[in-house]
């Protein structure tokens, strides 16, 4: 029986994790890595991981000088492919198409928690590059804005007033190449609660936001 309380660097030392990739800020300079055509042995067989060129990058913003990282790693268990897991300006990029983005009507109203927290989320369409991208305005009185590109091409952190950090999880798929978002957190450092996202996709692309609650 597998011990889910083992940590994820655990699981990679007990071969659980077969592959592992990760890149971290230093000093705020900018650093990428590039990882392609992945192959590991598991069970006497060989399974092609990633099948294009997939980049993790920290530090692309000017002047920010917040510890960003980015991972990617792949389980044991059959039909998984890579999961993506980004802190702060750690981006992630490959050629894969932008989404189009739907908001159901029930996330597009303000969000609000118990400790008078907020949120407005909306989709704004930049226009001379042809794709959708998530506005996030979230806190209490001050703010932080938080602009996300949906695709792995890069995401980017506004902090206003106060100290915001933005934490995701993306998923890889080898036999689509595609990069799709599955959870985003973004934590207010003044505040115990943060905001979570959960993503859901359709077959011919289209990105949901299916759920944004406090916790």
């Amino acid at each position: 029986m597998t011990d889910d309380s083992r940590s994820f660097f655990q699981k990679v030392a007990d071969g659980d994790v077969p592959f592992m990739a990760s890149i971290s800020s230093r000093d705020g300079k900018e650093a990428s890595m590039t990882i392609s055509d992945v192959k590991v042995v598991i069970d006497g067989q060989e399974r092609q991981i990633v099948n294009d060129e997939i980049t993790l990058s920290v530090n692309k913003v000017e002047g920010d000088k917040s510890q960003s990282s980015a991972l990617l790693s792949v389980p044991v268990k059959e039909g998984q492919g890579g999961t993506i897991q980004t802190k702060n300006n750690a981006s992630v990029s490959n050629d894969s198409d932008w989404y189009r983005i739907r908001l159901p009507k029930k996330i597009t109203e303000p969000r609000s928690s118990d400790g008078k927290l907020f949120a407005r989320i909306k989709i704004l369409h930049q226009r001379d590059k042809n794709f959708d991208y998530l506005d996030i305005l979230i806190g209490k009185g001050d703010h932080a804005h938080i602009t996300f590109y949906f695709d792995g091409n890069g995401k980017y952190i506004d902090q206003r007033r106060y100290k915001c950090s933005l934490e995701g999880v993306l998923k890889y798929q080898p036999d689509t190449k595609k990069i799709l978002p599955s959870t985003l957190v973004i934590v207010l450092d003044d505040y115990t609660e943060c905001l979570v996202l959960t993503f859901d996709h359709s077959a011919d692309g289209e990105l949901s936001l299916t759920e944004a609650i406090f916790k």
